[in-house]
């Protein structure tokens, strides 16, 4: 069959083309995170871009609506339907939930050790740990307890994992995500709290945990964007699932019914099933994170040591001087003018200098 007779879909061009755009710009922040050990912002910068991934590789494999000629996605979609499962539900809740916590906890002068024991960081090392990646994990495990054929491929979207209609679905996945946003939410107003509360300590508080002004005020405004994207998807997704009466209607739960078709694999064109909203919001995520993480003297710091690595040292002198910081990081973006004005929160006079 010609496929070039079927048309291109709109979604089909954009996708791919700012998911790949996404996944570019996401790398130089997790470097960034991976380095200094942020597990939070690194679990959740690496759960976009393996998101992003599935985007950009779907749209290229299933561009079309022919499907007569869609390969099968045998393995390939095995793979991936678990990663959704684990990333969408587990994985960026969690990770947001993990970086809302940790930085509340910064700001509690009861909870801040000056010199942590091995044993209290490894314990929040494991905690973390587990929040981003030990609860995807879980939920991977968890969906075939549900997982009623062994996946849909839809034009564009690609990979979809298919759940049975049951309450069962809805207590051991969809109920997750919205719990772990509301938490992160009541850990966001926590931090304005104590923004506000220990503002004359904040300065203090932000040296015993080794941070500065501009990195905590950078990575809390970013978390809120992320969560003001993540949650309404999450809803969208529950509430799709529970209320749609387009689908089969919901039945009492039978282990035997879920996994009688077990091997079946259905294909469906893009025009029965849009792009859900969840995949636009990942792309929208992505280029958040650049946004807060990728602007800012940090990154501009290690893009120059790229180039001076890569030789270009030798062409441009100037990537081998050492950078002298006397404004905080992203002070030229419009992010970083926006945490300044923000850093009037951290003290009563709203003067002491920041340097990253």
């Amino acid at each position: 069959m010609d496929t070039s007779s079927i048309p291109l879909t709109t979604a089909a061009i954009i996708i791919p083309i700012f998911s790949l755009f996404a996944i570019l710009l996401d790398i130089p922040p997790i470097s960034w995170h991976i380095r200094n050990c942020n597990i939070g912002s690194s679990a959740l910068i690496l759960w976009l871009i393996i998101l992003n991934t599935s985007n950009f590789l779907n749209a290229l494999i299933w561009p079309r609506n022919n499907m007569q000629g869609w390969w099968k996605g045998e393995g390939y979609c095995d793979i991936q339907v678990r990663l959704l499962v684990g990333g969408s539900i587990g994985g960026l809740p969690g990770a947001v939930l993990c970086i809302m916590k940790a930085l509340a906890r910064v700001l509690d002068p009861k909870k801040t050790i000056v010199n942590a024991s091995s044993a209290d960081r490894r314990r929040r090392f494991v905690m973390d740990g587990l929040l981003c990646f030990g609860l995807p994990i879980f939920f991977m495990v968890v969906l075939y307890v549900v997982h009623s054929w062994r996946y849909n491929i839809v034009g564009v979207s690609g990979c979809d994992v298919t759940l049975d209609r049951s309450w069962v679905t809805i207590v051991l996945l969809f109920i997750w995500p919205p719990i772990l946003l509301l938490v992160s939410c009541y850990y966001a107003c926590l931090v304005i709290f104590r923004l506000y509360r220990y503002r004359a300590q904040t300065a203090g508080l932000l040296h015993l945990n080794k941070t500065t002004r501009s990195r905590f005020l950078r990575l809390f405004i970013m978390a809120v964007f992320v969560l003001l994207l993540l949650f309404p998807a999450q809803l969208v997704q529950l509430f799709t699932f529970a209320l749609d009466h387009r689908q089969e209607p919901f039945h009492p739960y039978s282990w035997s019914l879920v996994h009688t078709d077990w091997d079946l694999a259905i294909l469906i064109s893009s025009k029965a099933v849009p792009t859900p909203w969840g995949k636009y919001s990942w792309i929208a995520e992505g280029y958040v994170v650049f946004a807060f993480f990728g602007l800012g003297c940090d990154a501009r710091d290690m893009y120059r040591g790229w180039l001076a690595w890569l030789g270009l040292g030798k062409l441009f002198p100037s990537l081998l001087e050492k950078t002298q910081h006397k404004r905080s990081s992203g002070s030229n973006t419009w992010f970083g003018s926006m945490g300044s004005k923000a850093k009037v929160l951290f003290s009563r006079k709203g003067s002491a200098d920041d340097s990253v």
